[in-house]
């Protein structure tokens, strides 16, 4: 069996060798699932705080514009749904977005890729 060097991985624009990122990934101080979740909490106590400071008293106005009011989804259709949808939500109604769509960078930039080939004739 011929032993070949390990193949670098990059991780946060840095190459390491896959010992490396295994150690990163059993360090005692790395994030947890829980900092995660305190974070999204964070973030969305934000959000509702602010998003109540614009009602400014007026209670019987609709929470969200009707262009929002819709379930958020993903460029597949698919709805968003528990917190997702909630902070995706408040973030368009924040933002002014009508659209209730919603893609990762690379979900957009392959489906633009995917257009270009489409378009190209050879």
């Amino acid at each position: 069996m011929l032993m070949t060097e390990p193949t670098p991985v990059t991780v946060d624009g840095a190459r390491h060798d896959p010992w490396e990122v295994v150690q990163m990934a059993r360090h005692p101080q790395r994030p947890y699932a829980l900092d995660y979740i305190q974070r999204i909490l964070d973030r969305f106590t934000e959000l509702m705080i602010e998003k109540i400071e614009t009602l400014s008293g007026d209670w019987k106005r609709p929470w969200f514009t009707p262009g929002v009011v819709q379930a958020p989804r993903n460029m597949s259709g698919r709805n968003y749904n528990g917190m997702n949808s909630l902070m995706l939500m408040f973030q368009a109604e924040k933002m002014g977005y009508d659209s209730p769509v919603w893609g990762t960078f690379d979900r957009i930039t392959n489906l633009n890729y995917a257009k270009a080939l489409s378009l190209i004739h050879i």
